[in-house]
């Protein structure tokens, strides 16, 4: 019988210890969640010109912000640039796509095309990224990383295509998403 309770003693102490590890697991875990959630609220989007915003969010100096405008000024037209020749090439990827014969070859030579842009705008935003970073004090390069996340995140910076009943909504949402894109291109 002292075998037996011995037993279920250790089986309840084994028991409790997965409990309570799990417990606080999850409330560590929940306490970070929380962390994130309040520093990306402390980033939401702009309201006002993404130059203003980075240097009223990141609290720039004088000597900072003159840097910034100074990487803003040589990222924007290059990133400008690459996303209008990018829906140059997405539109002709479409035209193709709906001609009577498509050419299979061509598409394959667009979508490459479309590859090497979004190759060429990503290391583009990765210099522009680094260089912020490089000016910003440890503070600021953590409210940095919150708002390009913000950005990745948010609709603006990705392309979905969903699908429309018919092309013709499907090339007006198109251009909808184009003028946003070039509305965030021109305030960075």
């Amino acid at each position: 019988m002292n075998k037996k309770s011995e037993f279920y003693k250790w089986g309840f102490y084994s028991l409790l210890f997965v409990v309570l590890t799990t417990v606080v697991t999850l409330f560590v875990i929940n306490k970070q969640e929380i962390k994130h959630q309040k520093l990306m609220e402390q980033v939401e989007p702009r309201q006002y010109g993404w130059g203003r915003y980075y240097r009223e969010q990141l609290n720039l100096n004088q000597e900072q912000h003159i840097k910034f405008r100074e990487y803003r000024r040589t990222f924007h037209p290059i990133a400008h640039g690459i996303a209008d020749e990018m829906t140059q090439v997405r539109e002709k990827i479409f035209e193709e796509l709906n001609s009577k014969h498509p050419d299979s070859l061509r598409l394959n030579k667009l979508s490459d095309k479309i590859g090497e842009l979004h190759s060429s705008l990503k290391k583009h935003t990765n210099k522009y990224y680094l260089d912020m970073k490089n000016i910003c004090n440890e503070e600021q390069q953590v409210k940095l990383y919150a708002i390009f996340q913000l950005m990745n995140d948010s609709d603006f910076a990705s392309h979905p295509v969903k699908s429309q009943k018919n092309g013709k909504q499907l090339r007006h949402k198109h251009k909808e998403e184009q003028l946003d894109q070039k509305d965030v291109f021109e305030d960075l």
